[in-house]
């Protein structure tokens, strides 16, 4: 976000920076509000007793009557080949789960705080939406739990709480409301106390003495109970555990930017190879790893943006990493070069030399390749015109589209899943095109989303997915139709007229009161 460009994003991904401090701040925030969602009483959805789930799956029945997608999440490790995330877009809908195993699985909607249960392979659980209220009942007893809360309380827990406590505060007056694609958060502003720290820094000491301790111990304690299994196996309450002190002590970490508090973070457990291969929460640790060990915590410098430099990453993986964490890692690299708007040319090269290094990954090259359109080539790299992707796969050029829409007025908006306002003028947008729809207004819906996943991801989420004319632009980064108009920021609003001449290139957004009256000078009224 630039505040030079009136609130508009521009096409790189948002400053890397603020994306780094949030995500850190909202880990550390999540330590104590999921309980707003999974505390409350639950409401129960009655429904027939279904037929009891084979052994190793969970049937779920879900019924919402609010009109926001509700997300299903199981919580995986690197090597789980499990798929991680279900939609469900009907009011009331059943879905059956292969489950080997007991999981961490997340209930998410915008109507309502998420819900985190421990679920095990033969349970049945009755989801239940409506606006402000997310309610889950389980055949299991005492399914659902707070994922952020102790798991193992003892003395040792609490006195780890009270350190914690003094060193970092809560502003439970500050709530936050944010929403995410299929998600509502409640946060609450954390804040470093950094006077306290110097005046008593023997607390801090305390206290990651105290965190790196429990985590030895708990590893120890589960490698004693497994040592015949060949692999580090950690219930899914330790991994509950380790998370919320690795958390805590992450955050400590990026408070302080101290070498020796950084040093003993890259050198714990949390990045052992076990650890980055079966932990839940592996995804998590080893992109801190990458950020802090890898790239040491250093950012790229442009003109517009701060961003994580992955490619460079990629480069340097070998010196920490070998075998499958090595190949894990690898492709987070190039999976995260895509959330930062890397170029085509440099992905693609990478994608290639990743292939030529893993040959037998051919499900992730196929994945990764189609996501990322590099059949596409040619269409990607043209320079003339507008290529644009349909969710069908189909393709057409702008000038055949604004031929195919000849005699209506057209409105187009130009957003992307990562850009903040053009998602926020969303809902606007959809009114308005509601309303015209029969007046000689054609809504056209045109995302610069690098790869196809979050594109359609997002399309779901504000309710275009279905739309005749939402599409994704193939080549909009070397476009020569880009570089005329100047499209450098969204979001962008252009309109053609009837003869499909382009009329207005800064055309009003859809929360600007002024629109209406121009669409109304164009259809003629």
């Amino acid at each position: 976000m630039d505040n030079n460009h009136s609130g508009k994003a521009f096409f790189s991904a948002p400053n890397a920076y603020a994306r780094l401090a949030l995500v850190g701040l909202l880990s550390l925030l999540l330590l104590t509000i999921f309980s707003c969602g999974t505390n409350s009483p639950e409401t129960r959805v009655e429904q027939p007793p279904p037929p009891l789930p084979p052994a190793r799956s969970v049937y779920i029945a879900v019924e919402n009557s609010t009109a926001e997608v509700l997300s299903i999440k199981l919580k995986v490790g690197l090597n789980d080949p499990i798929q991680k995330q279900h939609l469900i877009t009907k009011k009331t809908d059943t879905l059956l789960l292969t489950l080997t195993q007991e999981r961490l699985m997340t209930f998410e909607s915008k109507a309502a705080l998420a819900k985190d249960l421990i679920v095990k392979p033969g349970d049945s659980l009755f989801i239940g939406i409506k606006a402000g209220e997310l309610s889950v009942r389980s055949s299991a007893e005492n399914a659902a739990i707070n994922k952020y809360q102790s798991q193992f309380v003892d003395n040792e827990s609490k006195r780890q709480d009270s350190l914690y406590a003094k060193l970092v505060t809560i502003d439970s007056t500050r709530a936050l409301k944010g929403f995410s694609d299929y998600a509502m958060h409640v946060f609450y502003p954390l804040s470093f106390q950094k006077a306290f720290y110097e005046e008593h820094p023997e607390v801090l000491n305390d206290l990651v003495s105290a965190t790196y301790g429990k985590v030895n111990g708990l590893l120890n304690k589960i490698n004693v109970e497994v040592q015949n299994s060949g692999r580090l196996a950690l219930g899914v309450k330790e991994e509950v555990e380790l998370n919320r002190l690795f958390l805590r002590i992450s955050y400590l970490a990026r408070q302080l930017k101290t070498e020796d508090y950084m040093e003993a973070l890259l050198e714990s457990p949390f990045f052992h190879d076990e650890m980055l291969m079966n932990s839940i929460y592996s995804e998590t640790y080893l992109s801190r790893y990458i950020t802090e060990g890898v790239l040491d915590g250093k950012l790229k410098r442009t003109a517009n943006r701060n961003y994580i430099e992955y490619a460079k990453a990629y480069d340097l993986l070998e010196k920490h990493f070998e075998g499958p964490v090595l190949a894990r890692a690898k492709r987070l690299c190039l999976e995260r070069m895509v959330f930062e708007n890397e170029s085509y040319e440099t992905i693609s090269a990478y994608a290639t030399a990743y292939q030529k290094t893993y040959p037998e990954d051919s499900l992730f090259f196929k994945s990764f390749s189609d996501n990322f359109l590099m059949s596409q080539k040619k269409l990607v790299t043209s320079k003339f015109g507008l290529n644009l992707l349909k969710k069908d796969g189909a393709t057409k050029m702008l000038t055949g589209l604004l031929e195919e829409l000849k005699g209506q007025v057209i409105y187009v908006d130009y957003w992307a899943s990562w850009c903040a306002p053009c998602r926020d003028a969303m809902p606007s947008s959809l009114l308005l095109n509601e309303k015209y729809q029969n007046k000689g207004v054609t809504f056209v819906y045109f995302s610069v989303d690098k790869g196809q996943e979050a594109w359609r991801r997002a399309s779901i989420s504000d309710k275009i997915s279905n739309y005749e004319h939402s599409y994704l632009v193939l080549n909009h980064v070397v476009s020569d139709f880009r570089e005329s108009l100047q499209i450098d920021a969204i979001p962008r609003y252009l309109i053609f007229d009837k003869q499909g001449k382009l009329v207005e290139k800064n055309a009003p957004g859809p929360k600007d009161k002024s629109l209406e009256p121009v669409l109304n000078k164009y259809i003629g009224n």
